[in-house]
């Protein structure tokens, strides 16, 4: 257990028990008289079953090596079994039901793991090939190609050496335990499966970021894990393997989290352990940190320590920070390999114990679902852990209701998520400006589902936004464009909010905003992405694929006009072809209707002449027969409304959104928010205007309203649904 030590109220230390200290450290009686003497180390108990055990009745007796004892390997149950010749030394993988889990899911290629530990053996030829990769970095070119702040993090950093090497370091004073303990951690999660090697993670194919926060006695402060847990969320990952614990609050620790929850990232942290059962403790009644810094939304998912019975490990916490528990005792997994020491000759060993092993599973669990359901919420997956556990409570008399939801169980809690219906993320809100590039996801309810960055955290121009399947997955996408001060830079994100493609759509010098659109043109399964200038550049529109290949390219106004387009996409005239919907953003409210060769076949004017700041517009079908009505709003200083065109552009129905003396502009989409069949049409104020999003009947009845990003922004935001 690594122990939050106070050293000053700026600088706090984690550090763990120097050896010496530990000789009287005898925790555990286990049947034919044997004690195991414990050992402590970064983020854990480790009890070592096969190198330490002392006679009980014989003082000074010499220490006997013992084995901890696996049960018959009835684990080997499932259809489809990894070849991983040291599969049978991994009982724990049976008791939480791991075989049917694989049977529905084994790898989650995209989702990253960060593991903030005492650092990775990255070269481990059980885990080289899932150790996460930074894309954006040419490896040791001593550039720092992706400017993140750290030159050449090609896999990784070590915040205690600020060096791109995330490997244990062996100068100086070290420690056993410390040196391996993110490499077994690591293991647990991911060790590649069915490879004919070793051992097999519980996720076969993850991306594992190595963050090493730790030093190799288990020692760091409590800024370089924060510094690592920002690099994390700033760099892609899905989840945060956390296995430090403490006594004491830390308001800056407690704040990250914060952040990283609200990013759509998971947090697992271990529930600690304790030297004697005497001081194993409640954390309801003594909390302890990271695991209890749940905020208002439980950000932090604890895991506590079962023995292969079920029953609560004698070093284990338990009370409300716990969510799950998980077998945590005589664990075998990945070792670092270093064979010009002696002690480090060897890919792999145990028998390790602790809750640091127990969170592993855990976070390897959420990775496994997360790969499976990118569209889940952190909140959601947390729930299908936790309420797919396994009850325990008859194993445990005296302590009902203070173990979470039960001890872990992997494949009802993958089944569970393959059909959850959930109440999925539908609307895409961003800033029109003013703000940092947030993209938030929102369910029926309003609710944030997931919340991520577009683009660099301190871009203040605004994000337009446009959602479809553009790579024929299944899933839509969503795709951003930076507003104006941003280069014409189109990045396009999966459902968990990961970038799986970005390019420019115009001169890398044009920085005006780009406008968007997206739908399925040529009717491949693939959605094309349409662009337009915002502002500052002639009218030409251009259809790509997701990579940024062009496909086609046209004019919407005369080349002289540099005001901006805004667009639509929709079959109109009920043609099977998709048509291409322009309208000035400036100048007036000319709305033209293209087809895929841009050839104009309608035009119209959406308000009166005064109304000189543009037209924003999106097309639906309202009224559930062939037609695709146009709606629109203005875009800039005239009155709020929302106008419903025909197909041939006549004027069919309009109502007021926001007070007659909102000037601000409108923005807008449409789609069915609430599943009753019918769609919405949904309306925000432009730049400078407030953060309110306004639901509406097509017959102008306001359904719901809720706020976007946050309390009090009035930068305006952009919607798309």
């Amino acid at each position: 257990m690594i122990f939050l030590k106070k050293i000053k109220k700026s600088r706090q230390k984690f550090f763990i028990l120097p050896p010496a200290q530990l000789a009287n450290k005898i925790v555990r009686r286990y049947g034919g008289g044997v004690i195991l003497l414990a050992l402590v180390v970064a983020g854990s108990f480790l009890y070592t079953a096969s190198v330490m055990a002392l006679a009980a009745d014989s003082a000074g007796a010499q220490p006997q090596s013992i084995q901890a004892e696996a049960e018959p390997a009835d684990l080997l149950t499932v259809q489809f079994i990894p070849n991983d010749p040291d599969l049978p030394e991994q009982y724990y993988l049976s008791q939480v039901n791991i075989e049917p889990a694989w049977d529905v899911a084994t790898t989650s290629p995209e989702v990253v793991v960060a593991v903030i530990d005492t650092g990775v053996d990255i070269y481990h030829p059980d885990l080289s090939q899932n150790i996460w990769k930074n894309e954006g970095e040419i490896k040791d070119d001593g550039r720092d190609n992706d400017h993140n702040g750290y030159v050449d993090d090609y896999q990784g950093w070590d915040f205690i050496m600020q060096s791109p090497n995330p490997r244990p370091k062996f100068g100086g004073e070290t420690s056993a335990l410390g040196i391996n303990h993110g490499t077994v951690v690591a293991g647990l999660i991911g060790a590649v499966g069915h490879n004919n090697f070793g051992i097999a993670g519980v996720d076969w194919q993850v991306k594992i970021m190595p963050l090493r926060a730790l030093n190799n006695l288990g020692t760091g402060d409590v800024p370089t894990v924060i510094a690592a847990i920002n690099y994390a969320i700033d760099n892609g990952a899905d989840i945060i393997n956390l296995s430090i614990v403490g006594n004491f609050t830390d308001a800056d620790l407690a704040a990250v989290i914060a952040k990283a929850y609200h990013r759509g990232l998971m947090i697992m942290a271990a529930a600690g352990n304790e030297s004697s059962p005497l001081e194993v403790g409640d954390l309801t009644l003594a909390p302890k940190y990271p695991i209890c810094y749940d905020g208002d939304d439980n950000y932090v998912f604890g895991v506590g320590s079962v023995d292969y019975h079920d029953v609560l490990s004698e070093f284990s916490n338990y009370g409300n920070c716990i969510d799950v528990m998980a077998p945590g005792e005589y664990f075998y997994s990945t070792s670092v390999y270093e064979p010009v020491f002696k002690e480090y000759q060897k890919l792999f060993g145990g028998y390790w114990s602790g809750t640091s092993v127990a969170a592993p599973l855990v976070s390897a669990t959420a990775a496994i679902i997360k790969g499976l359901r990118p569209d889940l919420a952190n909140k959601e997956i947390y729930g299908l852990i936790k309420d797919n556990a396994d009850a325990i409570d008859g194993e445990n008399p005296g302590y009902q209701g203070r173990l979470g939801g039960g001890r872990l169980n992997v494949a009802k809690a993958v089944n569970a998520a393959k059909n959850f219906k959930g109440n999925a993320a539908r609307l895409a809100v961003a800033p029109a400006g003013a703000h940092a590039p947030t993209v938030q996801l929102l369910d029926g309810s309003g609710v944030v589902r997931l919340e991520f960055l577009a683009y660099a955290e301190n871009f203040r121009g605004g994000v337009n936004l446009a959602k479809a399947d553009v790579n024929g997955d299944g899933s839509e996408e969503i795709i951003t464009a930076a507003g104006p001060g941003g280069g014409p830079h189109i990045r396009v994100f999966d459902a968990g909010g990961r970038i799986i493609s970005q390019f420019f759509a115009y001169e890398t010098s044009f920085s005006g905003g780009v406008n968007l659109a997206a739908s399925d043109l040529d009717a491949d399964g693939q959605a094309e992405i349409i662009t337009a200038p915002q502002s500052g550049h002639f009218a030409e529109v251009k259809i790509f694929d997701y990579q940024g290949q062009l496909k086609k390219a046209g004019l919407a106004f005369s080349g002289r006009f540099a005001g901006g387009v805004n667009l639509a996409v929709s079959d109109i005239n009920a043609d099977g072809q998709m048509e291409i919907v322009t309208a000035r953003s400036e100048g007036d409210s000319q709305v033209k209707v293209f087809n895929q060769d841009f050839k104009e076949i309608l035009s119209f004017y959406a308000f009166p002449g005064q109304a000189s700041d543009g037209v924003k517009l999106t097309a639906v079908n309202l009224y559930g027969d062939n037609r695709t009505e146009l709606v629109a709003v203005a875009a800039g200083n005239y009155e709020p409304q929302v106008r419903i065109f025909s197909p041939a552009g006549n004027l069919e129905n309009q109502w007021p959104a926001y007070d007659q003396s909102s000037a601000y502009g409108l923005n807008l989409t449409a789609g069915d928010f609430d599943a009753d069949n019918e769609p919405e049409i949904f309306v925000s104020q432009a730049a400078g205007g407030s953060n309110d999003v306004k639901i509406f009947d097509f017959h102008g009845v306001l359904k719901k309203q809720f706020s976007g990003l946050d309390t009090g922004f009035s930068g305006g935001l952009n919607v798309m649904f």
